[in-house]
């Protein structure tokens, strides 16, 4: 080989720019399994239901109930709840809503009657304090990363149980809350024995199984 090629080689590797070696950020490295943790969470189920729940109380259930009856079917519950946040525009008041822990039923009805009885401050106000629509609630979020099983009972101005909601819930962005079960009464209809009639019901037996037996 000549002098000339060597020399022109040498030359050659000299004028090229040696490129350092890419090196991944310890975020770009890690990332992929922050996602696979958050999934995993995201899937671990924490429970914290009313003693009283289970699937076959659930079941008992009937629309109509009076409170006495959905208490001694399912027991007490964990807390009452009654959210009156329709308001005027020009309504001074943004915030008149019930959610309180209960004990009894004593404690329930006075804070029901409490909170539906207290100054009407608008007329968007007024429509729903006599509309008189509460909830008992029988479970509790444990988890801002994992999913729990949650239960309402809503009455309506009666004061008797007009829907049954049951689901499997999530504060992860990406999954969605499944429907369990639910019975639900927009307008009253009865059979001949006097028995409230569901306008809507949906039951989901295997996951009423999986989630709401303790």
């Amino acid at each position: 080989m000549s002098t000339g090629t060597r020399q022109d080689r040498r030359e050659a590797l000299i004028g090229q720019t040696i490129q350092p070696p890419i090196r991944r950020s310890a975020t770009v490295r890690t990332m992929p399994i922050t996602i696979l943790v958050s999934i995993l969470l995201s899937s671990c189920v924490h429970s914290d239901l009313a003693p009283g729940v289970s699937p076959e109380a659930i079941r008992s259930l009937r629309l109509g109930m009076t409170m006495d009856d959905v208490w001694a079917t399912i027991g007490a519950p964990y807390s009452v709840q009654a959210h009156l946040g329709i308001h005027q525009g020009n309504c001074s008041v943004r915030s008149n809503s019930l959610d309180r822990e209960v004990s009894n039923e004593s404690e329930v009805i006075w804070l029901v009657d409490s909170t539906f009885r207290s100054k009407v401050c608008c007329q968007g106000n007024r429509r729903q304090k006599s509309e008189r629509r509460f909830s008992l609630v029988y479970s509790r979020m444990v988890s801002d990363h994992g999913i729990s099983p949650m239960l309402w009972l809503h009455f309506n101005v009666d004061g008797l149980l007009c829907s049954i909601g049951a689901s499997v819930n999530s504060r992860v962005a990406w999954r969605d809350d499944e429907g369990v079960y639910l019975q639900r009464l927009d307008d009253e209809r009865y059979e001949a024995d006097g028995t409230i009639v569901a306008k809507y019901a949906h039951c989901d037996d295997e996951l009423l199984e999986k989630y709401f037996r303790q």
